[in-house]
């Protein structure tokens, strides 16, 4: 009943609209690593997932997602498929992947720099928070404890939830990655559908009202951040991300403030659902 609705609302996301305008493939990258992820079964299950990999190093995380889930075939697939994609492009154009390999990736200013708005990772944020650098400890840090909270929320979920396990690990990639631009948020369109889809229905794990409006806020909150483009409400380019408040700092980095309270709301999730098995197993 809400799926129609949000998918139309979907198509005016800054993600997706900044994907489109760009020419970016982000869109298509999302999809074939649903059908690697949300799928059952396949002698090709992973193939996708490699090629995504290929094509950017982001999707990467979700390797920790299939070691976890104990499907190696998938994973040694995905890793075989990756490694090949990387292998063809040496072979036909040695010398721009090297250049790439060696200089490019770790150059962000050929694409906006660090600091600028559309960066919307932990190290973006850090870096428009403090000035120039960022807090590289303090990032590696953070890196490392979401990182291990994605962990207990996939062991806490005991292979339920295998939709918010894999956009745990899609916003954990975007939030670790020293570079998010905007429009690589184009999980926010399966992550918002997911939390409307799973409150109307008042799934099993949806059922207890206080989840219900937790979700249904959440959903609400990256639908408004993502229609009203919020984080280009205030001056960015050039620098002028240092100069602004503090408040302004923090509407600006929203994606990433709502990644991390989502992540929480996940962890709640599966806890509570391993609680509740727990006390049925007594």
């Amino acid at each position: 009943a809400c799926a129609a609705p949000m998918l139309w609302i979907s198509l005016t996301f800054e993600p997706v609209t900044e994907t489109l305008s760009f020419g970016q493939v982000n869109l298509l990258l999302l999809l074939i690593i649903a059908v690697d992820l949300f799928r059952g079964g396949g002698r090709w299950r992973g193939i996708s997932l490699g090629l995504a990999m290929s094509i950017k190093l982001t999707p990467l995380i979700f390797l920790i997602y299939l070691l976890l889930a104990g499907e190696w075939r998938v994973m040694a697939r995905a890793g075989a498929t990756f490694l090949l994609a990387m292998v063809i492009p040496f072979v036909l154009f040695p010398r721009s992947s090297l250049e790439f390999w060696t200089h490019a990736i770790s150059d962000p200013t050929r694409i906006g720099g660090v600091a600028y708005a559309g960066n919307q990772s932990m190290n973006g944020a850090l870096w428009r928070l403090t000035q120039e650098g960022g807090l590289p400890l303090l990032h590696i840090l953070l890196s490392v404890m979401v990182l291990a909270y994605a962990i207990v929320i996939q062991v806490w979920s005991e292979g339920d939830h295998r939709v918010m396990v894999c956009l745990s690990w899609a916003l954990v990639g975007l939030l670790i990655s020293p570079i998010s631009w905007s429009h690589h948020w184009v999980w926010t369109v399966p992550l918002c559908a997911w939390l409307a889809t799973s409150s109307w229905h008042r799934t099993r794990q949806f059922a207890v009202p206080w989840i219900r409006s937790l979700a249904l806020t959440l959903g609400g909150a990256w639908t408004i951040a993502c229609v009203t483009r919020v984080i280009w409400w205030f001056p960015h380019a050039d620098d002028r991300e240092y100069d602004q408040s503090l408040v302004v700092k923090i509407i600006a980095d929203t994606y990433v403030v709502l990644a991390l309270l989502t992540l929480a709301f996940f962890g709640v999730l599966a806890l509570t659902g391993s609680s509740r098995r727990s006390r049925l197993r007594l």
